[in-house]
């Protein structure tokens, strides 16, 4: 174990939530801040993508099929498409199937069986309209409590910063009635975030290290840089900025060349596993060896499955881990090897 990991401490006891108290959440993210607020036993449905153990049925397929021009690992790089050209009127569609495209951007839901999971509580984020025919999200919202008789509450979720991240925690524990399962994690949080800020910041300064501009790569092909909240974790663990992205901003699409004004390369390719990720790198860095000759700075891979992508705390303090070893090149979060490593050309 590393000088600054800390020993793992007991599970606490989940949240005694309402007893008829049931949550459907149809995002990884959201199912983890489920589990950050200790409500995992009050989950009725999940995604396909969600990890729980308590094993409730998904209710979710991805919106785009795993093809050979479309790997699995760019699905959700794709997912703007299918709202502009899914042809949702096209057929008078049911209900249903007018839910199942609406009711979760990213996914398609199946209706009947989330109904039948009888949820209390819907997480999610609902798809906006892309033609006026289409209902907006007050008409989404009533349409599927008209349709689901159990469900009191849908939230829909649109986290852009970190604050954002600490908000919906508090949002969420606030609709199902128990705004204190929140602040002891919240607090947790923050103060986690702060100790990393200052440590590396004291490191630095110590070592006489400056702030590497760092490019933090979402999606491979097509190259984006990430957004959102990721720019504000980068910055609060050390990170210089990529000069493209921002701290609640979109993730930006640039080209190969663009990169060879970082000093660090850090890929985080959405929901892909250390492994793949060296792999998907391995191409990359091969198929634009012409564009980046001569470029001198570090090319990192980490595991992005919950890093980065998911808008946990549990996620968000991880991460600006990461981020913190990779600028002062050293473990000590005990991430390094684990979580992520330097790549270097064979």
């Amino acid at each position: 174990m590393s000088r600054l990991a800390t020993a793992p401490r007991p599970a606490a006891p989940p949240i005694s939530a309402p007893a008829d108290c049931r949550i459907a959440s149809l995002l990884p993210g959201l199912t983890d801040v489920v589990h950050d607020l200790r409500l995992s036993p009050h989950l009725s449905a999940t995604s396909h993508e969600c990890t729980t153990l308590h094993n409730p049925p998904s209710v979710t397929s991805p919106k785009l099929p795993v093809s050979s021009s479309l790997p699995s690992h760019e699905i959700a790089a794709g997912w703007r498409a299918v709202q502009y050209t899914h042809p949702l009127f096209s057929a008078s569609p049911s209900l249903d199937a007018l839910l199942a495209h609406r009711v979760c951007s990213f996914y398609v839901t199946d209706i009947p069986r989330l109904a039948a999971a009888n949820p209390t509580v819907l997480l999610t984020h609902l798809a906006k309209p892309r033609h006026f025919e289409e209902p907006d999200e007050h008409v989404l919202r009533r349409l599927l409590q008209a349709r689901i008789p159990t469900l009191e509450k849908v939230v829909s979720v649109d986290v852009r910063t970190l604050e954002d991240v600490f908000r919906l925690h508090r949002t969420l524990a606030r609709e199902i009635g128990r705004e204190e399962a929140a602040v002891e994690p919240v607090a947790e949080a923050r103060g986690r975030l702060e100790s990393i800020r200052a440590f590396v910041k004291a490191e630095s300064q110590r070592r006489g290290l400056g702030r590497p501009k760092t490019a933090i790569v979402q999606w491979a092909d097509p190259l984006f840089l990430a957004g959102d909240w990721v720019p504000g974790i980068a910055a609060l663990a050390g990170a210089g900025g990529d000069g493209f992205t921002n701290e609640g901003g979109p993730s930006v699409p640039i080209s190969v060349k663009d990169l060879r004004g970082a000093d660090v390369l850090l890929f985080a390719v959405c929901a892909v596993r250390l492994p793949e990720c060296e792999r998907i790198v391995h191409e990359f860095m091969r198929e634009n060896r012409a564009a980046l000759r001569g470029w001198e700075g570090r090319v990192v891979v980490t595991d992005a499955t919950t890093l980065f992508s998911r808008p946990s705390l549990s996620a968000v303090v991880q991460s600006a881990e990461v981020v913190a070893e990779v600028i002062l090149k050293e473990g000590s979060y005990g991430h390094k090897g684990r979580l992520w490593r330097e790549w270097e050309a064979e």
